[in-house]
């Protein structure tokens, strides 16, 4: 039987503009249906676990949300033609200009502003741009990292003022990137991480998945984290999605995704949602967005245990206790020095005022998951509470909602 969760909006996949739809649930999942402005009819399943989906929503209250970060895209070139990229049509969009940069950023203070594109390094004067955005907020990078096995061009960028970097970085073998990235870039990326671990340059692996081809990776990718904490700050891993440029594939729903991380890493999956648990009841209790789960990604933390071993933080928390009335304002407090410690509190306050973190030394590592949205699953009301924008084309939207629509403004 079907049930009516929403009534919201999505977007057309004939035209790339808003229309009505549903969020439904059946005995198979949850599903968004709507039909395009010639009459065709779509069902897509946006999450199998029906009880995870519903397990973080926001029943209290809507949190008024506010950006945590903005990607800018600012190169229109790529050197490499990966089978898959959400970046499709990009190569036909015009480039801001030094000016049109200055002035967006000059409008930020002290925000965490990422360049992206199809791939920024390609831009020439790269550096230029990160001295404009550096000035009053906190510059990074999104690349696939081929251009940073040049040592004296990573000096050139850290001299800038680039404080992190987003590094692509799909398997930990060369058949990975054969089949991905349609190139033998390997020993190439090896090098560039190399090169940001001797200038400390922190740094987030970002993984994309794509089923039968690097789903077996990923206790390769942590290991290789958890080796190289002293600059790999957070392991990202993502679905590949139905958007831009990919093999037909059928995208991993988030709790498919968070199981298969579950498994990779044999770490118990009711201690992660035990502690998205504690981080929805912290954004409800103090109104901040920054830790709402969005249904479209989480993050968890792996804490080193007397052996050395990651072990989820949320093993340590009752879940009862902090959706208690009463007892969740003393227990929250308490399981957030309790698990995570002064030192991790401490580098992460310091992270997000843009301050020097990387002194602070702890045993805390953060895994990332996301399963974005496309043409067909594209929540517009649930999109609209995210807190990354995307400014490209003079216009600063959500981040997922601009990367679909692009598609459809560059033809």
């Amino acid at each position: 039987m079907k049930k009516i969760i929403d009534e919201t909006e999505s977007l057309s996949p004939l035209t790339g503009r808003p229309i009505p739809a549903q969020v439904v649930q059946t005995a198979k999942g949850v599903y968004l249906e709507k039909e395009d402005e010639q009459g065709k009819f779509y069902c897509s399943l946006i999450e199998k676990d029906i009880d995870f989906y519903h397990s973080f929503k926001n029943e209290k209250r809507d949190l008024k949300c506010h950006l945590e970060a903005i990607v800018v895209f600012v190169s229109s070139q790529c050197n490499l033609r990966c089978s898959f990229c959400y970046e499709e049509k990009g190569s036909r969009e015009k480039e801001p200009n030094l000016l049109e940069l200055e002035q967006f950023v000059s409008t930020f203070k002290n925000k965490h502003i990422a360049l992206g594109g199809l791939e920024p390094t390609c831009r020439d004067n790269l550096d230029d741009v990160i001295r404009i955005v550096a000035k009053n907020n906190y510059a990074e990078l999104i690349t696939n990292g081929l251009k940073l096995s040049d040592m004296n061009y990573v000096k050139g960028l850290k001299e800038a003022g680039l404080k992190s970097v987003f590094f692509s970085f799909n398997g930990m073998k060369e058949a990975v990137y054969k089949e991905i990235n349609s190139a033998e870039i390997f020993e190439d990326k090896l090098k560039a991480l190399a090169n940001l671990k001797i200038l400390k340059i922190p740094t987030v692996i970002s993984a994309t998945i794509v089923r039968g081809v690097n789903d077996q990776e990923i206790n390769k990718l942590y290991e290789f984290c958890r080796q190289n904490k002293d600059f790999i700050r957070q392991l990202r891993i993502r679905s590949a999605t139905n958007t831009g440029r990919y093999v037909k594939v059928e995208a991993m729903p988030l709790s498919e995704l968070l199981d298969l991380v579950c498994s990779a890493l044999t770490i118990d999956k009711q201690s992660v949602i035990n502690e998205q648990k504690l981080f929805n009841e912290l954004a409800e209790l103090f109104g901040l967005s920054y830790f709402r789960r969005r249904r479209c990604s989480l993050f968890f933390h792996l804490k080193d245990d007397d052996k050395g071993e990651g072990k989820p933080v949320g093993r340590y928390i009752k879940e009862k206790l902090i959706l208690h009335k009463w007892f969740r304002y003393v227990l929250i407090p308490y399981y957030m020095f309790s698990c995570y410690g002064i030192k991790y509190i401490l580098k992460q306050i310091l992270i997000l005022l843009n301050l020097p973190h990387q002194w602070v030394k702890t045993d805390i590592f953060r895994i990332g998951l996301r399963s974005w949205p496309d043409m067909y699953t594209i929540d517009l009301q649930e999109n609209r509470k995210c807190t990354t924008g995307y400014y490209r084309g003079g216009k600063l939207e959500p981040f997922c909602y601009t990367n679909i629509v692009s598609n459809y403004r560059a033809e």
